[in-house]
Order: structure tokens, then sequence, then C-alpha cells
């Protein structure tokens, strides 16, 4: 009793002096869910050995009970370390600031991490998927946090949550970053990468950009492996919606992920298999994936983007209620359909055609409409 007393009062005096001293102290809080947790630990820290940063010999931790079996495994970026008989197993040796990390909690557990120094927030990316820590003690707006981005970043992913830059402008729902997260950068190139710094950005507005920024009952089990599809547009009986809609992806005829999608490029990210027991028959690497609204009744079609599923990805997806070939929207492929793609095809310049029935009739997908679609069209209509 003596102990969690002490504590207490500790974790009280701490913060306190955190107040006091902000400019020169760090705490960083965690508060983890049962399963997968997306988190970083960016103070600098002599006791970064795996083996003893969740023991009560790190002296930066603070904690009310004991949390060193509270985990099953930690995931880096090429490293991993699982917990078995107490004791680290795993190729991941050390708690470095830099990263991020998927911290796999077999229970809820709530901790603080002290310290003087954070990380230099500089970090140097390489092409594909590059997952770091946030190296600061602040929340701050995303959009502010990324004023400074290289060309060559063009997503972000957090804990499904995520941002997609289109033509300097940020799409998504991932609206602020946050201490003691990680996130996933997606380059193209190799490049050197800084957060801006949290004072600087104080009364910076934010720039053009749609953020989704709600709650909502998840139906599915977080997963440590992410695929992320950005809904650029969602067709509906021939037009294009503009309505807010409850989106949900499944994989395996399970849904693996849900959101709401409100204007274009909201992301909409499926949880994959990752052999750690929650996640049990989810998406595996190229598995078809569904989207639906189920308050619509309408399963959809995906025009244009990735139709299966891989990991730690994104696409930008075109959706619709009718099927390819489909161009008189009444869910049935007929000689009526072909009819309309010859029109088209010997009147080019005929400004009745939508974009919505544009896409619908580029069947294989080349980015071209001609005899090869009229062709294909028919032979869906035979087999059907």
């Amino acid at each position: 009793m003596m102990n969690f007393v002490k504590r207490y009062y500790l974790t009280a005096v701490l913060i306190l002096c955190s107040i006091i001293y902000s400019n020169d102290y760090h705490i960083i809080y965690y508060s983890l869910n049962e399963g997968p947790n997306l988190v970083s630990f960016p103070t600098v820290n002599e006791n970064n050995s795996i083996n003893l940063f969740f023991t009560d010999d790190n002296s930066t931790l603070i904690n009310n009970n004991d949390i060193s079996q509270s985990f099953n495994a930690i995931i880096s970026e090429g490293e991993f370390g699982i917990l078995s008989n107490s004791i680290w197993n795993g190729s991941l040796e050390q708690i470095n600031a830099d990263n991020g990390y998927w911290v796999l909690a077999n229970e809820p557990v709530t901790f603080m991490i002290l310290g003087y120094e954070l990380n230099e927030n500089l970090f140097f990316l390489h092409p594909g998927a590059n997952l770091i820590s946030y190296p600061f003690s602040q929340s701050q707006n995303a959009i502010n946090a990324l004023s400074f981005l290289s060309s060559h970043i063009y997503a972000v992913i957090g804990q499904n949550e995520a941002l997609l830059s289109i033509d300097g402008q940020w799409w998504g729902s991932l609206s602020e970053f946050n201490p003691g997260k990680g996130y996933w950068f997606i380059v193209d190139n190799y490049t050197p990468f800084q957060y801006s710094n949290v004072l600087e950005n104080t009364n910076i507005e934010n720039l053009s950009h749609n953020i989704l920024d709600e709650q909502y009952e998840q139906s599915f089990n977080q997963s440590i492996l992410q695929s992320v599809h950005f809904i650029e547009k969602i067709y509906i009986s021939g037009h294009e919606n503009i309505s807010e809609i409850s989106l949900e992806i499944l994989c395996n005829d399970i849904v693996v992920g849900s959101k709401n999608w409100i204007e274009g490029y909201s992301d909409l990210i499926a949880m994959g298999n990752d052999n750690f027991g929650q996640t049990d028959n989810y998406c595996e690497n190229n598995d078809e994936i569904l989207i639906r609204a189920n308050e619509l009744d309408v399963s959809f079609h995906i025009l244009s983007g990735e139709k299966h599923w891989s990991p730690n990805n994104f696409s930008i997806n075109i959706l619709s209620d009718a099927q390819l070939g489909d161009l008189n929207y009444n869910n049935i492929l007929n000689v009526s359909d072909v009819i309309i793609m010859i029109e088209f095809l010997l009147n080019s310049s005929n400004q009745s055609f939508s974009n919505h029935q544009l896409l619908l009739s580029d069947l294989n997908q080349d980015d071209s409409i001609n005899i090869t679609d009229v062709i294909i069209n028919i032979e869906n209509i035979l087999e059907n």
C-alpha cells in the first residue's frame, strides 16, 4: 500500500514539475488498449534495452503497477521482440527514440515516460514505408506539422487514420499528431524530414484539407497490418454522391474496417491478419476487398483503384453501385449497354456521356474506350 501511495505522490509531483519547468522537462502519458497500439518513445533514455525499458529498473518509467508482463510483442520496422517466460526474444534489442512501434498489449495498461530531452526531430526516410516517432510532448495540428513536408512524402498512416497529399492539399482523417504515437510515412525517394516545431505553429491556421474527425463504434479489431483506401468519388444510380455515407470494408465476408465518407479522398482502412489471434480470417496479401454501405443496402464496384489488399499500402478508389459495362444503370448487362457504347465510339465528341459512364465503359481499365471494350462487354453479356 505504501508503494502504491508513493507512486501516486511521485506522479503528482512530477506533473507539477512538468508544468513549472515545461521547457526543460517532458512527460509522455500512455493509455494502451488490449491488442495492437501504434506508439513511439521519443524521450532520450539510457535505459533503452528492451529487457529494462518496461521494468522498475527504468528510472524514467512511472507506473502504478508492474507492467513488465503486460505486453505480448513489440514490432518496429524490420525488428520484433516477443515476450516468453519473462524474457524478450527476437531481433529487437533497444527501444529507439526515432522509431515507431506496434505494441501488442494483453490487457489495458497506463504508464508515463519521463525525460529531459527528446529526439532530434531529424529523420532520414527511404523509399516505401517508414515507421517513425512523433518527437514532441505536445499535440499539434497534423497539417501544420507537415507544412515543410518534402515533395517525396505523399501519405502518412497512423492507427486507423491517414492523410494523403494531392496537389499541395491534405485529405484524410488524421487530424493531429500526438505525443507517444507512431506514424508510417510513405515515401517515393530518399529524403530527410523534420516535423514543424509546435511553438512556431501555434497560431497558424489549417491549410485546405478534408479532415474526418468524429467518433464511431469500431466493429472490427485493430491490426498491425493496414491497407488504406482513399475514396475519391462514389456514384449511386448514375449520380455522383455528395452526402455522408457510412462505409464498411470486408475481406472473406468479415468486416475489417469502417468509417464515414464525407467528401473526396476520405480514408477507409482495412485490417489484415497479423497472426496475433484477434484478426483471424482478416485480409491476406492480394485478397479481394468488398466495400458496402449497409444503411443504403449497397455493395459497391471499384471502377478505379486497387481491388486487392496489401499491407501498409494505400490506393485512391472510385466506387459505383453499377458494374463495369452497365451504362444505363439498370443492374443488368444487355444489348442496350453495347449500343450506348458504340454510339459513343461513333461520335467521340458526344457530350452526353458523363464521367461515370466513361469509367463504366473502360472495361479493360486501360484509360481508353475502344472496340476492345465493346467486345469484352458482349462477352460478359453472353456469359450471363
